[in-house]
């Protein structure tokens, strides 16, 4: 089904609902979409999940229900963050729910990826600060 650029979402979705062939397609377009959108940036993901569950959640699938679920819960893990200094004086490490991990290099003014075990090796003059206190920390490294 064409949508009409003059067409809001949400009657483009209503026309579909109404045709089971394609409220079909459409169904596997964006279970595709959502499983293919590990190669955008966060941002793109976030717009694209909010979009999904304003106009999608509850009207399609149970399946494209719970592959969004899924992928939504996945995105909060890898965009949500613990930022942890080693010693007073030592770098500063951001480490999301995944347990992926990162240094900042500040001579580059980038997150470098890193060895997720540095807290083995750090966890006893380790200690976690708070965003606010981690970009605090960076801006004076700048």
């Amino acid at each position: 089904m064409t949508r009409k650029y003059t067409t809001s979402e949400d009657e483009y979705i209503s026309q579909i609902l109404h045709v089971p062939v394609a409220k079909a397609v459409k169904n596997a377009c964006v279970i595709f979409d959502l499983v293919d959108l590990k190669d955008l940036d966060p941002e793109q993901i976030s717009s694209y999940l909010k979009n999904v569950k304003q106009h999608y959640l509850g009207r399609f699938s149970p399946e494209l229900d719970d592959i969004y679920a899924a992928l939504e819960k996945y995105f909060i893990a890898q965009t949500t963050y613990s930022y942890i200094r080693a010693y007073d004086d030592g770098p500063l490490y951001r480490v999301n729910e995944l347990k992926d991990s990162w240094i900042y290099n500040a001579s580059t003014k980038q997150w470098e990826s890193c060895d997720p075990d540095f807290l083995i090796d750090n966890e006893h003059d380790a200690y976690l600060l708070t965003e606010d206190e981690a970009i605090e920390w960076i801006n004076d490294k700048t």
